[in-house]
């Protein structure tokens, strides 16, 4: 028996290209003979609503038609209620975002033919999950990821390179456009960080990336060597460093070398827990949520995600 899916469906993703390409993916389904409905976002955070109001109702296979804030708000909504075990879900992503991060390293398509596929006759893995604490507006927040948390520059960079999004100027030259022109006004942050208990001596933070997932700002391996399924966080921190030199790396950042540089600290841990400036900024996949204090911290292999299967 087929499975019957639910299409978290972004018109907005991709300055607007997620409703024009909504037609083409119903048409391949029916033709596939795949069974689904369609649930369409019309404002920030309201995935996670549609998905948390599926559940009620019996979904349990969950497509992300969309980019990387599609998926996670998804995420949330599958993660974010305790009614149904998660691993009663299925998720998995239909790319039509400016950067499509999640999909580079859990294996997803880019090709519509190839994510119909998928859908037809899933291959299941398990991924693990972040869990983001923090305070906003004087309350306690959460927010699960699956790909990258970041602090500092990375996330002052996104509150520029979001804006560009909405003007319909994403990608990756979106985000390296945004990035050198946050590099100008950009002023580090000193932090202090207990990593799995053992706490650290303040240091000057540049920027720093918590991953899942390798990539992200649309193909950037900040997180080079983390694994999907590993139980860890991969913490790459980038401390004291000119500008100069930051442009001398950004070409490296797409290959994952830039970790080489004497500034970059790589570590591999279960929970971070970051005590700084309301300046330190904080995003979760892409989507800027607010400043640290924050603690980060892992769920191993929590959430099945469909892929093509193995050749």
């Amino acid at each position: 028996m087929s499975l019957h899916w639910t299409l978290i469906h972004n018109p907005r993703s991709a300055s607007g290209k997620g409703a024009k390409a909504l037609p083409a993916i119903t048409a391949k389904l029916r033709a596939a003979g795949i069974q689904f409905e369609v649930l369409s976002t019309e404002y920030p955070g309201h995935a996670s609503l549609l998905t948390a109001g599926a559940i009620a109702k019996g979904a349990r296979n969950f497509v992300a038609v969309g980019g990387d804030g599609t998926v996670n708000e998804v995420a949330n909504g599958i993660l974010g209620q305790a009614a149904v075990p998660h691993m009663e879900f299925l998720l998995t992503q239909v790319p039509i975002g400016t950067g499509n991060d999640w999909r580079r390293t859990v294996g997803i398509p880019t090709k519509l033919t190839a994510c119909v596929e998928v859908l037809k006759a899933p291959h299941v893995i398990l991924q693990d999950v972040g869990i983001v604490e923090w305070k906003s507006g004087g309350e306690d927040s959460q927010r699960f990821f699956l790909n990258i948390a970041g602090i500092g520059f990375e996330a002052y960079v996104g509150v520029t390179a979001n804006q560009q999004k909405s003007e319909g100027k994403g990608g990756i030259m979106g985000y390296v456009t945004a990035l050198l022109s946050c590099l100008r006004t950009y002023k580090p942050q000193t932090a202090s960080f207990t990593l799995d208990g053992s706490t650290h001596q303040p240091r000057t933070v540049f920027s720093g990336a918590i991953g899942i997932c390798k990539y992200n700002g649309g193909g950037m391996k900040q997180c080079p060597e983390a694994i999907i399924d590993d139980g860890m966080l991969d913490f790459t921190l980038i401390g004291e460093i000119s500008k100069g030199n930051v442009l001398l790396n950004v070409p490296r950042l797409f290959t994952g070398s830039f970790v080489r540089n004497p500034a970059v600290t790589q570590y591999r841990v279960k929970a971070i827990d970051i005590q700084g400036p309301e300046q330190l900024l904080l995003e979760v996949d892409g989507e800027n949520i607010g400043h640290v204090p924050a603690r980060i911290s892992v769920v191993p292999r929590s959430l099945r995600i469909a892929v093509p299967r193995p050749v």
